[in-house]
């Protein structure tokens, strides 16, 4: 066995049994749904300019091409489902540094050190680059 193989093993003597992973991965699931929910409700007071946003370069669009200029709605539920879409979308997109942080934190005890600096500078070189 090298020496960098007897390093990695020695460093990964701390283990958990399966139950414990199922436990830590409950608690990140359930700390995740709790942060998408609080970025929903906080987004749902926004949804009516989320939308105005969303729906401005179709209106344009519609307009510029002689159209109507509105949307329409086949269903009488789908202003409301279709305001719940925009809010939760939103509100995922507001919680997800936090739902990517307890992700983080779940796969990172598993990975060896060099794993993880070279994860690390991957994300942050196709971040930098996109």
């Amino acid at each position: 066995m090298s020496d960098t193989t007897a390093f990695g093993l020695a460093q990964r003597t701390h283990s958990m049994p399966l139950l414990a992973h199922l436990e830590e991965l409950r608690r990140r699931i359930i700390c995740s749904v709790v942060a998408v929910l609080a970025g929903f409700l906080s987004c749902w007071s926004f949804a009516d300019r989320i939308f105005g946003l969303m729906q401005q370069p179709i209106i344009q669009a519609l307009r510029h091409h002689g159209l109507g200029g509105g949307l329409v709605y086949l269903n009488p539920t789908e202003p409301f489902n279709l305001y719940l879409d925009v809010t939760f979308f939103a509100g995922l997109f507001a919680a997800s540094p936090f739902v990517f942080y307890q992700l983080w934190w779940f796969i990172a005890p598993g990975l060896y050190r060099e794993g993880s600096v070279m994860l690390c500078r991957s994300y942050s070189v196709r971040s930098a680059c996109s």
